[in-house]
C-alpha cells in the first residue's frame, strides 16, 4: 500500500506496526496531485524518525485536542487570489493545507464531529 510505504520512507514506520482502520475520500492538492488518506493506529511505543530529505520534523497532537479545537481560517495567497484553508494551532505548530483538510474530513466523517470554519 502506497500510504504505508510513504510513511516508512518519511518516518521509518514499520508497516506491520500499523493497525489499519479505513480510508477517507480522495483529496486533491493545488498542484493537481490526488491523495487517498488512509487511517490507522500506531502504538505509542513506536519510535518515529524524521527522514530529513522527506520531512522537517515530527510532532504529536492527541486526537482529543483536534476534537476540542475548532480549526481557524488560514489565508493563503495563490495565483493572485486569497484562499482560506482550515488550520489547527497547537503549541508553536500550525497544521494547514491538505493535512488540515484531511483532519477536518476525519473529524467530520470518521468521528462524526461537528466542525465549522470560515471556509466550510
Amino acid at each position: 500500500m502506497v500510504a504505508l510505504r510513504e510513511a516508512q520512507e518519511e518516518t521509518a514506520l514499520n508497516p506491520f506496526d500499523v493497525q489499519l482502520l479505513g480510508e477517507l475520500p480522495m483529496q486533491q492538492a493545488r498542484s493537481g496531485l490526488r491523495v487517498k488518506p488512509i487511517v490507522g493506529v500506531i502504538p505509542p511505543e513506536v519510535n518515529l524518525v524524521a527522514e530529513p530529505a522527506e520531512i522537517d520534523r515530527i510532532f504529536y497532537v492527541p486526537l482529543q485536542e483536534f476534537i476540542q479545537s475548532p480549526p481557524h481560517a488560514y489565508l493563503v495567497r495563490f495565483a493572485e487570489h486569497d484562499l482560506y484553508m482550515p488550520s489547527f494551532r497547537f503549541d508553536n505548530e500550525i497544521i494547514w493545507g491538505m493535512t488540515a483538510r484531511i483532519m477536518v474530513t476525519l473529524l467530520r466523517r470518521g468521528l462524526k464531529c461537528t466542525v465549522e470554519w470560515l471556509g466550510s
